[in-house]
């Protein structure tokens, strides 16, 4: 996988540019805009100039769109850090097809199929921090919180727009939250317990909160 970064001038004013050429099954080229910059998922067959073409296309749609939805946009969503094309009316996870009817549709049954994912990653983590208890896993669709922890109750509630998310970046929320398991609040001593079970964790944090999904 190879990435590339450039600046990029439209009607006088100079944006950020950062693109990543995917495998060579990657046929079309997807654009975004988000935070001021332009982030671009290109196929391995995908020049600069055709990157560049497409970016003068549609990059003044793309800022004049920037406050919209950044998880589905003109039939293709993010799903687990990949872009997906549903025009066809159907979506694919864990490598089975499934229908696509809308976006209300889509996070009634993502949060089914994704569950038995994220009780499999809680369980790793709970072993690997040594947390003792038995979390109770609910995804919530919420605009703001990505996730939370009721130690009263021993639920760990996760924002099920993380599934637009890459792996990783779904696994540091869950880090977060375990480690409130020992820390309630976000004091050092908390950061220490995170930072110990990963270490990229700003990196992986400034892009969820970036909107950067891959």
């Amino acid at each position: 996988m190879k990435y590339k970064e450039f600046d990029y001038i439209i009607d006088g004013k100079k944006y950020h540019v950062n693109v990543k050429y995917n495998g060579l099954r990657q046929k079309k080229t997807y654009y975004r805009f988000h935070d001021g910059e332009f982030h671009i998922s290109a196929g391995g067959f995908s020049t600069f100039e055709s990157v560049k073409s497409g970016l003068d296309q549609f990059a003044r749609s793309l800022i004049a769109k920037s406050d919209e939805n950044k998880y589905f946009h003109d039939g293709f969503m993010f799903l687990l850090g990949d872009v997906q094309d549903i025009s066809g009316g159907l979506f694919i996870y864990n490598k089975k097809k499934y229908k696509f009817v809308d976006e209300d549709h889509f996070y009634n049954s993502i949060k089914k199929l994704a569950k038995p994912y994220f009780e499999e990653r809680v369980k790793y983590f709970s072993k690997l921090m040594g947390v003792n208890s038995t979390y109770r896993i609910e995804l919530h669709k919420a605009r703001t919180r990505y996730g939370s922890n009721s130690i009263s109750t021993l639920t760990l509630s996760f924002n099920i727009i993380l599934i637009h998310y890459s792996y990783d970046i779904i696994d540091s929320v869950i880090v977060h939250e375990l480690a409130h398991h020992f820390v309630r609040n976000h004091s050092k001593k908390f950061y220490d317990v995170v930072y110990k079970y990963c270490p990229n964790y700003d990196y992986l944090h400034t892009k969820l909160r970036k909107g950067i999904m891959s």
